[in-house]
């Protein structure tokens, strides 16, 4: 009498559906790495942002009240300038006795020059000196 080999082993179809399991996991782990470095760069620009308008109040803080850097007249308003590093523009606006008098607001922004980039935005008061 004849015995039959019993043979293990996977078939085609086992083989087959463990290759489209391991494909769908290594797609997402690619998608989820472009991802990454996308979010990672927009959250290096927006920290370079925040940091350039932080350093421009900062140096507008330490002006005098009465200095050209805070006037409100609308010919010089608002004013700008580009960072020399990153190619940014950074602009900001001074509103007189807002919001009580004897006082200055300054709105200062930064605006990223690429599509879509972000624009981030402080905002502060500046007393007259001696209130």
């Amino acid at each position: 009498m004849q015995t039959l080999r019993k043979e293990d082993g996977f078939t085609l179809i086992e083989t087959l559906s463990a290759m489209v399991i391991l494909t769908i996991g290594i797609l997402s782990y690619f998608t989820l790495q472009a991802n990454m470095l996308r979010f990672n760069s927009r959250a290096s620009t927006m920290t370079q942002a925040s940091s350039l308008v932080a350093s421009q109040l900062e140096i507008l803080r330490q002006e005098p009240f009465t200095s050209t850097k805070l006037d409100s007249n609308p010919l010089n308003n608002p004013h700008s300038r580009v960072d020399a590093q990153t190619g940014y523009t950074i602009r900001w606006t001074v509103t007189d006795d807002v919001p009580v008098t004897g006082a200055k607001r300054i709105v200062a922004s930064v605006t990223v020059p690429v599509p879509g980039g972000p624009t981030v935005s402080f905002d502060y008061v500046k007393f007259k000196e001696g209130l």
